[in-house]
């Protein structure tokens, strides 16, 4: 019970830790001033992510 609880713990920093790294790549990609279209791209994941996390926890 706790190893698969922990495993669980481990499964969300990892998708933090995803996060993390798209939302500097979205910096990034603020400060290189590209298409708008690719900015939308990148949001889409970034939100993708962010319910993945959402279902991880619950």
């Amino acid at each position: 019970m706790y190893k698969s609880k922990e495993f669980c713990y481990l499964r969300v920093e990892v998708l933090l830790l995803k996060l993390l790294v798209l939302l500097l790549f979205l910096v990034l990609v603020n400060t290189l001033r590209l298409s708008l279209q690719e900015l939308v791209l990148v949001r889409a994941q970034l939100y993708q992510l962010f319910m993945l996390l959402v279902l991880e926890v619950s």
